[in-house]
């Protein structure tokens, strides 16, 4: 979002792309960095109107999306809006906000827009036109890091490593390490 004003984050259930995006939040909101991050799945309606009437109430999109901008400019650094799960809540309703979204950042350069998807669902939560729009980048979650992930993970619930390894591709993703672990704590 440095470079490129549009970030779709995709990739699979359980990948960490959430985790990943509130990290972004709070690292950059610990920066004095202005930073929305919306969870789709809590807004339904007029979507857009909602979410600006949580950021500044009594303010239209564009009046809050000029604030935001006014931030960037003043901070020398881009204000970020962050939409997490667009899949998640009401298509219909989502396909129409991100194209809203869409054309209150496209004059504005000092706002990135991020959102995401879980895959396979970009093309039925995103229209066609906006998705090309957006760079795409794929969270794999711990792809290629299982073991290391795993000890990670079971050293925090203080569990016993297994003695042989979790090789299935499901124990790359944080949601089912965390599943498991919790379970296993539980015994």
């Amino acid at each position: 979002v440095l470079f490129d004003p549009q970030l779709l984050v995709g990739g699979e259930w359980g990948t960490g792309k959430t985790h990943l995006l509130c990290d972004v939040t709070q690292d950059r909101i610990g920066r004095g960095q202005a930073t929305v991050l919306v969870l789709a799945k809590n807004f339904q309606g007029s979507v857009v109107a909602e979410i600006c009437a949580r950021i500044e109430a009594g303010r239209t999109a564009i009046e809050v999306f000029d604030r935001l901008e006014e931030l960037a400019n003043k901070t020398g650094e881009r204000a970020v809006v962050i939409v997490d799960g667009v899949n998640e809540g009401r298509r219909r309703e989502w396909r129409d906000a991100v194209t809203a979204l869409q054309a209150l950042i496209a004059d504005r350069p000092g706002i990135g827009l991020i959102v995401s998807c879980r895959t396979p669902f970009e093309p039925i939560a995103i229209e066609q036109n906006d998705l090309q729009k957006f760079h795409r980048v794929t969270h794999l979650g711990f792809d290629d890091q299982e073991f290391d992930a795993q000890a990670v993970f079971f050293q925090y619930y203080d569990l016993p490593l297994p003695e042989v390894p979790l090789l299935d591709r499901e124990f790359s993703r944080p949601l089912t390490l965390k599943l498991i672990c919790q379970s296993l704590k539980n015994l």
